[in-house]
Order: C-alpha cells, then structure tokens, then sequence
C-alpha cells in the first residue's frame, strides 16, 4: 500500500517513509505491550539531554551510538518516553 522501505536490525525493524519522519517496529516481550513513543530530532543531542533533565525530565538510556548517530530515551516530567535522535554531521 505504501513505498516504505523495511530493514531488519534485530531486534527491530526500521521503517523509511521517504520523508523526515521514520520508525520501527518491535516487541518487547513484556509489559507494557501497548505504548507509544515521541521521536525529537536533535542537532547536539547531549545539550538537549542535559536541558531536558534540567527542566524536569529524565535520561532513561544512553545517549546510545548508533549508525545514523545517537539515539537516547528521556521521560518528560510527566511520564512520557520521548526517543531524541542526533543525526551524525
């Protein structure tokens, strides 16, 4: 139905839309089976974390290297888990 394109990275699956916005796809094997989460693009993703966690938030994982650039999980002060993504320059 669409052109995305599909490629395995165990244990995801990423999904190029051809635009701005990606995604995955992926099972975590335990609760919560059903949640949703926020991609933020970064220019310098360490700044960003670092403001985040100063207004409130919170680094749940990494920054991780990854090989488009880095990724990292951050919860918002009211719970929310936002993916921010630092493309590589």
């Amino acid at each position: 139905m669409s052109d995305w394109k599909m490629e395995e990275a165990v244990p995801v699956t990423y999904i190029q839309t051809g635009n701005d916005v990606g995604g995955h796809l992926t099972a975590l094997g335990h609760e919560p089976h059903n949640y949703t989460i926020s991609y933020v693009r970064a220019g310098d993703g360490k700044a960003y974390l670092e403001k985040a966690n100063a207004l409130g938030g919170r680094t749940l994982v990494g920054p991780l290297t990854i090989p488009a650039g880095t990724i990292a999980w951050l919860a918002d002060p009211e719970g929310n888990t936002n993916r921010v993504v630092a493309r590589q320059k």
